[in-house]
């Protein structure tokens, strides 16, 4: 893939009045759009840090300090808290936890995802065989992927969800984030009597040493849990997090793209009727993961619902910025930001998408946050790689080199 995205952005916009009361305080839209790199993907600990380290701007951010970036080139900026922040992370960030580990160390050193998926398959063979007892409907799927993404249950809750619950915890905001797993869960233990709850998680369901050694990590071999799914159901969800770091809602994605079909990943569709507004402390919102954003019937259910701020987890693999074929760009604006401004209920958007390349699966769509124009003419204008401005953009991730403004569009996008 072309390094098209040498940044990930930390994207912050205050929206006024989303709450109930017109006089609530305005609500602060971040929208993390971390790059995949192989340094990060590598172990639990340095997933954990590179997502902290990204969003931890509670100190670095006090006024008077000026904005910092990590040495991967993210930016954060801008204290977090008060209950009333939503930070926003991609679809997928969850889906690559899966190559962290001892169990991923072949997939990582694939060349493609299919090989990765391949090697995966192996390295938790022992893991299925548990899972294949508890829903035999698995092996009869057309691949062993759905029952591989419910085998990682125990990765993926560990590397990706504690650490999503982690970060709004400490940042005290709803976070929003991607996974790629079994919808539900429950956590088994080796003693109930000495079990802690780690970060989102409230009890141990169930004593059974003998389950928690085999489903936990080989690299962690005296953690006293594990995780394990409760259902056969592998989703492409996004889940919702209170400012204590509890999980609220579990929005399932409704249409799938061509990755996530039964000929590839083979993840189950959720109900149109399944997504639904969510009350949090940053007002009400809905969540359209990638191609959801696109679907009428979807949105104006959402409308109907009276949802005040969308939020578009995105990993837009496949359709990266080229000189041939449709704008990429283009193709993404006619989602989320689109939505805003044709929808009477829907007042902002925070968009992350995660950039780079997953094997040979890549993405360089900018994350950002749009707002509802008041007046024609009035508010922020802004735009995505290539085109002109737009009203209503009001913070773009930067793309890898400037957009040469001034020049006439096509000329803009062949440079």
């Amino acid at each position: 893939m072309r390094r098209a995205v040498a940044l990930a952005a930390a994207l912050l916009v205050a929206v006024p009045a989303l709450a109930a009361s017109a006089a609530a305080d305005p609500v602060r839209v971040f929208a993390l759009g971390p790059r995949v790199s192989p340094d990060w993907i590598d172990t639990r600990e340095h997933y954990r840090a590179k997502l902290l380290a990204l969003a931890d701007a509670r100190e670095r951010g006090r006024p008077g300090v000026p904005p910092v970036a990590d040495g991967a080139g993210d930016v954060a900026s801008h204290r977090l808290g008060g209950g009333r922040d939503l930070v926003t992370l991609p679809e997928d960030v969850g889906l690559i936890a899966a190559f962290t580990g001892e169990r991923g160390t072949a997939a990582r050193a694939a060349t493609s995802l299919v090989d990765a998926i391949v090697a995966l398959i192996g390295a938790y063979g022992p893991v299925s065989e548990h899972y294949a007892r508890r829903f035999p409907e698995l092996t009869r799927r057309p691949l062993p992927t759905r029952l591989l993404v419910v085998s990682m249950t125990d990765t993926f809750a560990r590397t990706a969800v504690e650490t999503f619950a982690e970060l709004a915890d400490r940042l005290d905001a709803t976070l929003v984030a991607g996974v790629n797993m079994a919808r539900d869960w429950r956590v088994v233990c080796v003693s109930k009597a000495t079990f802690r709850p780690p970060p989102g998680a409230e009890r141990c369901d169930v004593e059974d040493p003998a389950l928690v050694a085999a489903l936990r990590a080989p690299d962690e071999p005296q953690r006293d849990y594990a995780y394990e799914a409760t259902t056969p159901d592998a989703v492409n969800m996004a889940l919702v997090f209170g400012p204590d770091g509890r999980i609220v809602a579990r929005q399932v994605k409704t249409y799938l793209t061509p990755l996530e079909l039964p000929s590839q990943l083979d993840l189950r569709p959720g109900p149109v009727s399944g997504l639904t507004a969510v009350d949090t402390p940053a007002g009400r919102i809905g969540v359209v993961i990638s191609k959801d954003a696109w679907m009428p019937d979807v949105l104006d259910r959402l409308d109907a619902d009276g949802v005040r701020l969308l939020v578009q987890p995105e990993f837009f693999v496949g359709d990266t910025v080229a000189a041939t074929g449709m704008w990429a760009p283009d193709n993404l604006k006619a989602s989320g930001y689109a939505d805003v401004l044709r929808h009477p209920s829907f007042a902002a958007l925070g968009l992350p998408s995660m950039t780079g390349q997953v094997f040979d699966v890549a993405a360089d769509a900018q994350s950002h946050v749009a707002v509802k124009p008041r007046t024609a003419g009035a508010g922020p204008a802004g735009r995505l790689v290539g085109q002109d401005p737009a009203p209503g953009f009001a913070a773009v991730q930067p793309w890898s080199v400037p957009d040469p403004l001034g020049e006439p569009v096509v000329a803009r996008r062949a440079r």
